[in-house]
């Protein structure tokens, strides 16, 4: 199995080492220490693999069957898929020089929620461009100071969002309506192929992908609760909003992408509603 591509994704020499070297076989976790340490210029102690195996396994890359340790199959899938995504659009360049990915991570939801506020904020739209978040589930808004919620408006005056999201449960609707009184354009139960969140605007595009324990908590706060007013809010600040987790951001500037996203995400918008 090829895995230079996948290098640049993970942020860091030893998970790197530690994908290159599952994908020979499943080992424990002393048996992997060795191999590791057999492939990388400067050695690591036990426990920052160990470290590094449980961050790893909690973002869905690898996963733990009795005593091995393996690759998530289904994250190598996803990746491909993404990289296979930037190929085709690359085949048809603009010049490189207008295209790169960068990575960024952030450890709550409200810090990722302020990240991409104040990042499409400082972005102009000349053009008078729309923009696209396609997520699994409505994203709360919860959260966010006043000087957030002020940008958060201003940019939401100048910019026409299409959300576009894929569940539709009672209180994907009920956070879509607070969207919706913000200035967006709301669809649930939107039919579109993604692993992951995504919005685009111009020419950037955030691939989002949450941790494993993060998504459980959505699923199981989407499933269980039908409404607003049933939501105990500190628990929702504290065990998902404002609780420690792991959020990836691979952030692609490249305008045959956005536009392909775009357009394909505001057909998928206006499909539910014909």
């Amino acid at each position: 199995m090829q895995t230079g591509f996948l290098v640049p994704l993970l942020g860091s020499s030893t998970k790197s080492a530690i994908v290159q070297v599952l994908t020979e076989k499943p080992l424990t976790l002393k048996e992997l220490n060795a191999q590791v340490n057999k492939t990388i210029q400067k050695p690591i102690t036990y426990q920052a693999l160990h470290k590094a195996t449980k961050e790893m396994i909690n973002d869905g890359i690898l996963i733990k069957n009795l005593k091995n340790i393996e690759i998530n199959k289904e994250w190598i899938g996803d990746v491909e898929k993404f990289v296979t995504h930037l190929k085709t659009a690359g085949e048809q360049q603009l010049d490189k020089q207008s295209s790169f990915i960068e990575k960024f991570e952030v450890d709550t939801f409200v810090d990722f929620g302020k990240f991409v506020i104040k990042f499409f904020h400082d972005t102009p739209n000349i053009k008078n461009n729309p923009g696209v978040c396609i997520m699994q589930h409505s994203w709360p808004i919860f959260g966010m100071g006043k000087v957030d919620y002020e940008i958060l408006t201003k940019l939401l005056k100048e910019t026409t969002f299409y959300d576009l999201v894929i569940n539709d449960t009672p209180l994907d609707r009920a956070f879509g309506k607070v969207l919706e009184k913000l200035g967006k354009k709301v669809k649930t139960g939107v039919s579109f192929d993604t692993n992951c969140d995504i919005v685009c605007k111009g020419q950037n595009i955030f691939y989002i992908y949450f941790s494993n324990e993060l998504k459980e908590k959505f699923e199981n706060m989407f499933n269980k609760f039908t409404s607003l007013e049933e939501l105990d809010m500190n628990d929702l600040m504290n065990e998902v909003m404002s609780k420690k987790t792991r959020i990836t951001i691979i952030h692609v500037i490249d305008k045959t992408i956005a536009n392909d996203t775009l357009i394909t995400a505001i057909k998928a918008h206006n499909a539910k509603s014909q």
